[in-house]
């Protein structure tokens, strides 16, 4: 019961945030604005957008399969990353995809820990990615503390790699004590699967770099709606906008983080003189490109019914 509320909830969040963007913006208008695209750009966007998934699903497939003991090609699980992918947009939460595709690889007898591990690594190095771009973007911009951040979270890091390297006696005991807490074992089977990336170097970075190659297609996606819109802004206020905006789209408050995610590119637009139409025309107009990328998911699941 308590579920179901807190889905009406999300429901209600989502319908309250995009009745507001309408009420106070002049909607024909920014239609208007957004049909004024080039259809080059939009054909453009699209297939960088879809690239940019494609790109995500290797890197989730890599760390997938590095756990694996028999090998696993990306074209037996490529369309489950895609089915989750349109599932993220209709369910109340923006990581419900993952656990849709790790419900569906599960009953084709994968292993249910190495999918939420994979799964979890993966989401990981795209948050730690994103913090990154947003944390050097906000030095280049003259923010001090986007400095000390850089520095606070290098050293989290360095002590992590550490830990993990030279303690591995500490970390078994640790665990050891966790697993015999009823409530906690489930958790500590699965970190003990996490932690079997430390032996995973290759997989780890090319996942990173995937990770940063997939970033610089979105922002470079956001660049080009923006300047065929004719918002002129720093290079660095997109990478700024999209951490924020990853963050902010986590949060329950909507289904599948719409609504979230457009009022923070917006109220981000508008700090940096954007005009308030343009903002919203540029949130609207990726909103549109992602929910159209993510419809092959849909007939996969079409498909497979």
């Amino acid at each position: 019961m308590k579920h179901n509320q807190w889905v009406i909830l999300k429901i209600i969040g989502t319908v309250i945030i995009f009745s507001v963007i309408t009420y106070l913006t002049d909607i024909p208008h920014i239609i208007k604005t957004i049909k004024n695209i080039p259809p080059s750009t939009i054909i453009l966007a699209l297939l960088l957008q879809f690239f940019a998934l494609f790109i995500y699903s290797i890197r989730w497939w890599l760390l997938f399969r590095a756990l694996l003991t028999n090998t696993l090609h990306y074209t037996s699980v490529w369309q489950y990353y895609f089915i989750g992918v349109f599932f993220n947009n209709i369910i109340p939460s923006s990581m419900g995809g993952d656990v849709i595709r790790i419900l569906y690889l599960k009953k084709k007898k994968f292993n249910f820990d190495i999918l939420i591990s994979s799964t979890f690594v993966d989401r990981l190095i795209g948050l730690l990615t994103i913090i990154l771009f947003g944390t050097f973007s906000a030095y280049f911009a003259g923010y001090q503390e986007g400095l000390y951040l850089l520095i606070m979270l290098s050293i989290i890091f360095l002590f992590g790699i550490l830990l993990v390297r030279y303690k591995k006696p500490l970390l078994r005991t640790l665990l050891a004590s966790l697993y015999h807490i009823k409530k906690l074992s489930f958790f500590t089977h699965i970190l003990r699967k996490i932690l079997l990336y430390r032996n995973k170097k290759e997989s780890l970075m090319y996942a990173i770099f995937l990770s940063i190659f997939g970033q610089c297609i979105i922002l470079f996606i956001y660049y080009l709606l923006g300047f065929a819109l004719g918002i002129i802004v720093p290079w660095y206020v997109y990478f700024i906008a999209l951490p924020i905006q990853y963050i902010a789209a986590s949060l329950p408050l909507s289904i599948g983080g719409h609504g979230v995610r457009e009022g923070v590119m917006i109220t981000i637009m508008l700090l940096y003189g954007v005009d308030e139409q343009l903002a919203i025309a540029l949130s609207l107009s990726y909103f549109c490109i992602y929910i159209l990328c993510s419809l092959p998911g849909g007939l996969l699941i079409l498909k497979k019914h």
